[in-house]
């Protein structure tokens, strides 16, 4: 499917504009951000562009009035501030490019807030159902065996799903009980698993996984790569099976809580997350409570401290 930024710099019939956008689509594809995100700014400067359009606004007078009227139009049309900050994080992004690159005298986006949001709690799968979903696979059969340690892998490494349906063959070392993974933006970032995922890891790939053509660790039988959706069907079918619904992000979610509320801090908890920076963490650190903080301090504290 051809990219929606792409397609909107062959839409757009403002000159000013379609060169910025030109601009702004080389250098997000020069940061290597993924397919999926540069369709998602397309998406959302798709929607600015027809509200411009729209209100006969040539792009070079669009000035800090016209993006919170944007915003307002945007409220009025019923859509959650959720979704509006998501708009509004792209036109920062864009116009700060164009700002930057002296293609823009000033940044209309630059001093726009945010919408305040309610925060929610979002549910985590238990520690307790999480022993229940490992406890559904049939380990005696390939399927079993490889949706089990899928299962494994997600909970341990706290990896995303684009990460696991990637992870290759070579890629793992099972002696020093690390994976070599390629996250978002292309990154490179070595993650560690625990001793039990190591075993079974071992026992998959000796007994069901060596035979296979191909090199991607969770394949079919046949050694085709399992994609996203057949991941999630797969997590959900098992989900079922005790009552609970199951997906790749929330078992990602649920790991790093509970790792949180063991009391690991939060700069661990980001290089095992892959987050680029430190505050994308701090929506875990509310969950450690005073007991846990107390057990922390006391392992991370130096043993003496000289008066």
């Amino acid at each position: 499917m051809e990219c929606q930024l792409k397609k909107l710099v062959l839409s757009v019939d403002d000159k000013i504009m379609k060169t910025a956008l030109k601009d702004f689509e080389f250098h997000v594809r020069a940061k290597n951000l993924s397919p999926k995100t540069i369709s998602v700014y397309g998406e959302r400067l798709s929607y600015f562009y027809k509200y411009i359009k729209s209100n006969s606004i040539d792009f070079k007078d669009v000035d800090r009035h016209t993006i919170q009227d944007y915003i307002l139009f945007q409220k009025e049309r019923g859509l959650k501030d959720i979704s509006i900050n998501g708009q509004i994080l792209v036109l920062r992004i864009f116009f700060k490019y164009l700002f930057e690159e002296e293609m823009i005298e000033i940044n209309p986006a630059e001093k726009i807030p945010l919408l305040k949001t309610e925060k929610r709690i979002k549910p985590i799968i238990s520690e307790e159902n999480m022993q229940k979903l490992l406890s559904v696979p049939d380990k005696r059969t390939f399927t079993g065996m490889r949706n089990f340690c899928m299962l494994m892998v997600f909970y341990d490494t706290l990896i995303r799903l684009g990460e696991l349906t990637n992870i290759r063959l070579n890629s793992i070392d099972l002696e020093s009980g690390t994976i070599c993974i390629f996250g978002k933006g292309r990154k490179e970032r070595i993650v560690p698993f625990g001793a039990s995922t190591a075993k079974y890891l071992y026992r998959f790939i000796r007994k069901y996984r060596k035979d296979i053509p191909g090199d991607v660790l969770f394949s079919t039988k046949d050694g085709r790569i399992l994609d996203h959706r057949n991941v999630s069907r797969i997590l959900e079918r098992i989900g079922k099976h005790i009552g609970v619904h199951v997906n790749p992000h929330l078992i990602r979610h649920s790991a790093a809580s509970h790792r949180a509320m063991s009391g690991m801090p939060a700069f661990l908890l980001q290089r095992l997350l892959g987050h680029t920076t430190i505050q994308m963490t701090q929506r875990y650190v509310h969950l450690v409570d005073d007991e846990k903080l107390k057990e922390a301090f006391k392992q991370y504290s130096p043993p003496s401290v000289p008066i």
